[in-house]
C-alpha cells in the first residue's frame, strides 16, 4: 500500500501567536505550526474550527525562515510550545467535547481520520495519545478507524482506509472539487485541502469518473510529474468522447518539501486576507524588442513593462519581489529562463517572493521531473513564495493568445480552469495535448469579484449573449458557459459605439482568438472582452475565407519558429546547426547527379544564407549589435555568387537555387517534428519553408528579368556567336538541312 507508513513522528509543534495587529478580517492572525504529521493531522480539526487558520508545517522546532517570510503578508509572531499544548489547543477549542475520533497511528489511515473530525467538528486522536482517556467521551460518539482499536458497542468502526474512505467521501457536501492523493512523501497534507473544501478526497485515479468533478487537487511528489504520468491523468479527467481537453481543471500540489507545500496552501486560503500595494501591480516582460503582449486597455493593477534590452536581471530585482503577477516570455528549460543580460536561475529569488502568480511564457519549464530536486524553477518559484506557477512541459508555451493570460482568475472562473481553458485554445493553434500545467492549489484565485455578468438567450434560432461590466474594469478574460453540445466556430461581438469584433477558433490573423472547451454537462468558452457592455452573437460555422486566414497565420508563425525561436533558443540552435550540416552531407552525395558544379555552389551559399537570414531575423527582433556583423556576412554570401548569377538564367536552375535556400528551413521543420511530436508545429515551418523558397524564386526571377533587359539595352547591334557552342549550332543546323 502506498500508506503503509506506521511510526512515531516527532513530539514537537509549533503554535504562533497574533501579537500584532490584526488582519484585513478585523480577528485575530493565528498560525499553526506542526513539525510531525501526526501533529499535523490532529491540528487539521482546529485549524478549520471557526473559519481558517493557517496550518503549516515545518522540520524545525526553531522559527523557519519561509514562514517568517509569510508573516510578513500574514502578519504574526510565534514561540515554541511542547506536544502536550496540542492537546491544550484541542481542549481549549472543544471545551465540552461530546465527540471524538480516534484512529491507528498509520498515516494512510490518519488522513482519512483527520478529514473526518474536520467533518464532524470533532478532535482527532491517535491511540497513544495519553490525554484520549481524560476526556471521558461515551463509546457510542466516537468514530474508530483502525482494525487494531477496541471496537465501540454503538460507535461507528472503520476497519480500513477504504470503509474510512468511503465514510468520508459520504459525508462531503462539495462535489465540485476532489483531492486525489498519490504522494509517498506528502500524504498528511492533502488532508486538509479535503477538510478545507468539504470535498471528496481519493486515493484511486478511477474515482475520478466517478465523482466527475470540475477541480482536482493533485497531491503528488514533484519526481512523478513527468509528462507520461500527467497524460494518463488527463485521460482519467477527460469525459467527453472525442475531446483532446479535460473536463476537469488540474492542480498539481507539490514542492521541493513539506513546507513549500503547506506555505502554498496557506497563501492561497488566506491570500483575500492579505493587503499591501503588491497587491495592485503586475510585470508583464518579453525578450523580444517588441512584446507579443500588447495591452490595449485598463487593468485591474499597475503593470510594469520590460521588452528587449530592459528584460534583465536587474528589473526583475527590482520589480518581480513587489507583484501579485508576473508574465515573462522567453526561452527556457527546466531551471532558467534566458534573459538579456544572463539567466533567471530557480533559485535566484529564494524567499524574497510576494504571494503571486508566475506565468513562464517559455518552453519546459513546467517539466519538473525531467530537472534535478533543486533546478527546476517551477519549484524554485514555489519555495521562494509564490502561489502559482503557470508552465509548459514540452517545447512551446502554455498561455493564450490574450494581452494579460491567467490574469483574472475569480472564484467562478479560478485559475486551473483559465489553465484549462489556455489548453484548449493552443490544442487549436499549435500544440497537440494540454501541455501547459498549474503549479498550485486549483481553486486559487486572485479576485474576489467578478467582472462581468454573463447572460444568454436563444431568439430566432441564433444563440446570443449580453455583457455587463460590474464595475470600470476595462479589458479582461471572460468566460461564457453553454449549454452541452453547442458548437462554436467563430463569434461576433457588438462592443458598442458601432464597435465590431470578431473571435474566431484556431489562428487567424485579423480575428482574435477564443477558446472552446467540454465541461461536464456543459461548454466553456474563454475570450478577451475589450471592457464596456456588449452582446455576443455565436456561430457554428467559420467565415469562407478562413483557409485562406489559416495559412497565412501559419506561414507567418513558422517563419517566427524556423527563423528565430530555433537559432534564439540556446537549448534549442545546436539542432538547427545540425540540421544545415545534414544538408550539406546530402548536398555532396548529390553532386554526382548535378551536371554543372557551379549549382552545388550555390546550394551550399543558399544553405549559409539561409543560416545567416535566421541570425539576421534573430539579431533585429532581439536588438542585437551584432546586426552589423551579420549584415557583412550576408554581404560577403552576395558578392561570392555574383559570378554564378549569370546561371539562373534558366528556369530549372532557378527551381533548384529557391529549393536549396528552403533547404534548411525543411531541415528545422523535421527536427521540430521529432522534437516537439507536433505536427502542427511541422506543418507551420514547413509552409513558412515553401513561402521561403516561393520568395527567393522569384526573386532570382526578377533579377533574371532586370539582367536581360540591362544587357538588351547595350546591344546595338546583333550579337556575334563565336563561341564554340554557336558554332556547334551552326553546323548541326546544315546537318540537318
Amino acid at each position: 500500500m502506498l500508506f503503509s507508513w506506521n511510526f512515531r513522528g516527532s513530539l514537537w509543534c509549533l503554535i504562533i501567536v497574533l501579537i500584532i495587529g490584526p488582519c484585513a478580517n478585523s480577528k485575530d492572525s493565528t498560525m499553526l505550526v506542526a513539525t510531525s504529521w501526526q501533529n499535523y493531522l490532529r491540528l487539521v480539526p482546529v485549524s478549520l474550527h471557526d473559519g481558517y487558520t493557517p496550518l503549516l508545517f515545518s522540520d524545525d522546532i526553531g522559527p523557519d525562515r519561509a514562514i517568517t517570510q509569510f508573516s510578513r503578508f500574514y502578519p504574526a509572531s510565534y514561540k515554541s510550545l511542547l506536544s502536550k499544548d496540542v492537546d491544550s489547543a484541542i481542549e481549549a477549542t472543544w471545551p465540552k467535547l461530546s465527540r471524538a475520533v480516534i484512529c491507528t497511528e498509520s498515516i494512510g489511515l490518519g488522513i482519512f481520520g483527520a478529514v473526518i473530525a474536520a467533518r464532524l467538528d470533532a478532535p482527532l486522536f491517535f491511540t497513544e495519545d495519553s490525554l484520549f482517556p481524560e476526556f471521558g467521551v461515551p463509546d457510542d460518539s466516537l468514530v474508530i478507524i483502525g482494525a487494531d482499536i477496541r471496537e465501540a458497542t454503538k460507535g461507528i468502526v472503520l476497519k480500513d482506509s477504504i470503509s474510512a474512505a468511503a465514510f468520508h467521501n459520504s459525508l462531503a457536501e462539495n462535489r465540485t472539487i476532489a483531492v486525489l492523493c498519490e504522494s509517498a512523501n506528502w500524504a498528511f497534507l492533502a488532508a486538509e485541502i479535503a477538510a478545507y473544501h468539504k470535498c471528496p478526497l481519493i486515493l484511486d485515479r478511477n474515482e475520478i469518473r466517478v465523482l466527475k468533478p470540475k477541480l482536482l487537487a493533485w497531491v503528488v511528489d514533484h519526481g512523478s510529474v513527468s509528462i507520461s504520468n500527467v497524460k494518463d491523468l488527463y485521460n482519467y479527467c477527460t469525459f467527453t468522447p472525442g475531446s483532446l481537453v479535460p473536463d476537469v481543471a488540474i492542480g498539481i500540489v507539490t514542492g521541493l518539501d513539506a513546507t513549500d507545500v503547506s506555505l502554498m496552501l496557506a497563501r492561497t486560503y488566506t491570500y483575500h486576507l492579505m493587503t499591501g500595494e503588491w497587491k495592485s501591480k503586475g510585470i508583464i516582460a518579453s525578450i523580444d524588442i517588441s512584446s507579443e503582449v500588447e495591452p490595449t486597455s485598463s487593468v485591474p493593477m499597475e503593470i510594469y513593462r520590460a521588452d528587449g534590452n530592459d528584460l534583465t536581471l536587474n528589473f526583475l530585482d527590482n520589480y518581480l519581489p513587489q507583484v501579485c503577477y508576473t508574465y515573462i516570455c522567453a526561452h527556457g528549460s527546466q531551471s532558467r529562463l534566458v534573459l538579456r543580460n544572463g539567466e533567471l536561475e530557480s533559485q535566484h529569488f529564494k524567499l524574497r517572493l510576494a504571494p503571486q502568480v508566475f506565468v513562464a511564457e517559455a518552453c519546459m519549464t513546467g517539466d519538473i521531473a525531467g530537472g534535478s530536486y533543486q533546478s527546476s524553477i517551477a519549484l524554485g518559484m514555489i519555495s521562494s513564495g509564490a502561489s502559482a506557477f503557470i508552465g509548459s512541459m514540452v517545447i512551446g508555451g502554455p498561455s493564450p493568445l490574450f494581452s494579460y493570460p491567467f490574469l483574472h482568475s475569480t472564484p467562478s472562473v479560478p485559475l486551473a480552469e483559465h489553465v484549462r481553458l489556455a489548453n484548449a485554445m493552443r490544442l487549436d493553434f499549435d500544440a497537440t495535448w494540454s501541455r501547459g500545467i498549474l503549479i498550485g492549489e486549483p481553486s486559487f484565485h486572485q479576485f474576489e469579484d467578478e467582472f462581468y455578468d454573463v447572460k444568454t438567450y436563444l431568439e430566432d434560432g441564433q444563440l446570443s449573449a449580453e455583457i455587463t461590466p460590474r464595475s470600470d474594469t476595462g479589458m479582461a478574460s471572460l468566460v461564457i458557459e453553454l449549454p452541452s453540445g453547442t458548437d462554436v466556430k467563430y463569434i461576433v461581438a457588438d462592443t458598442g459605439g458601432g464597435i465590431i469584433r470578431k473571435y474566431i477558433r484556431g489562428p487567424a490573423p485579423w480575428h482574435s482568438p477564443f477558446s472552446y472547451a467540454s465541461s461536464g454537462e456543459a461548454v466553456k468558452i474563454m475570450l478577451e472582452w475589450p471592457g464596456g457592455k456588449g452582446r455576443l452573437r455565436f456561430y457554428e460555422s467559420r467565415p469562407f475565407y478562413a483557409p485562406l486566414l489559416y495559412l497565412i497565420s501559419y506561414v507567418a508563425t513558422g517563419l517566427g519558429i524556423v527563423f528565430f525561436d530555433i537559432v534564439a533558443n540556446p537549448d534549442f540552435s545546436p539542432w538547427f546547426v545540425v540540421s544545415i550540416m545534414l544538408l550539406f552531407v546530402l548536398l555532396y552525395y548529390l553532386k554526382r547527379w548535378l551536371k554543372e558544379k557551379w549549382l552545388l555552389v550555390v546550394l551550399a551559399a543558399a544553405s549559409i544564407g539561409s543560416a545567416l537570414l535566421s541570425m539576421l531575423i534573430s539579431f533585429y527582433y532581439l536588438s542585437q549589435p551584432d546586426f552589423y556583423l551579420a549584415f557583412l556576412f550576408i554581404a560577403g554570401t552576395i558578392i561570392t555568387l555574383s559570378p554564378f548569377l549569370s546561371k539562373i538564367r534558366r528556369l530549372r536552375n532557378r527551381i533548384f537555387a529557391a529549393v536549396s535556400f528552403a533547404g534548411v528551413p525543411v531541415f528545422a521543420s523535421l527536427f521540430l517534428l521529432i522534437m516537439t511530436g507536433s505536427m502542427k508545429v511541422f506543418l507551420m515551418a514547413l509552409s513558412a519553408s515553401i513561402s521561403v523558397g516561393l520568395c527567393y524564386f522569384l526573386l532570382l526571377t526578377l533579377l533574371v528579368r532586370l539582367m536581360y533587359k540591362s544587357e538588351k539595352s547595350r546591344q546595338v547591334f546583333p550579337p556575334v556567336e563565336n563561341s564554340r557552342e554557336g558554332v556547334s549550332e551552326d553546323i548541326k543546323t546544315q546537318e540537318g538541312s
